[in-house]
């Protein structure tokens, strides 16, 4: 008996009340609205909290990538395919599936040059025999008590 009361209270922590999941399920359903009119998840969490709902850029990311949000996504391309094949025109049909793989392609940026002017570097290199130091100040040594002994 106690084993079975203790996985109870333990499933009963497990699950949301009804009233989370609809708040979630609510908010997932705005933000995937709002990201259908081609707001960005900065515009997307300051259009929120005009609308009285302050939510982080983070959970705005996770409602994006959640699993309602790619149904959603996948009935929007459904739609859209089959608005281009019932087209009747066929300039009007090679237009939308031309937007379509535009807005589905990554977008390449512009191109810079950058003209680096690439000089060599000029490097001197002074070898020094210091195998001949000693002896050269010692030379030096000698000359001068030579020319003070005079």
């Amino acid at each position: 008996m106690d084993t079975e009361n203790q996985l109870k209270s333990a499933e009963s922590t497990k699950n949301q009340p009804t009233s989370h999941k609809l708040k979630v399920a609510k908010r997932r359903r705005r933000v995937c609205e709002l990201r259908c009119l081609g707001l960005k998840i900065p515009q997307i969490k300051e259009m929120l909290s005009k609308e009285g709902q302050n939510w982080s850029e983070d959970t705005i990311k996770r409602d994006l990538s959640s699993l309602q949000a790619q149904e959603t996504l996948e009935e929007l391309e459904r739609q859209q395919l089959s608005d281009i094949a019932f087209a009747e025109d066929r300039k009007t049909k090679l237009e939308y599936r031309d937007r379509m793989i535009e807005r589905l392609m990554p977008r390449k940026s512009p191109q810079t040059e950058v003209n680096v002017g690439l000089a060599q570097p000029k490097v001197t290199v002074e070898i020094f025999d210091h195998s001949k130091e000693p002896n050269a100040a010692r030379d030096q040594a000698e000359v001068q008590s030579e020319s003070s002994a005079t």
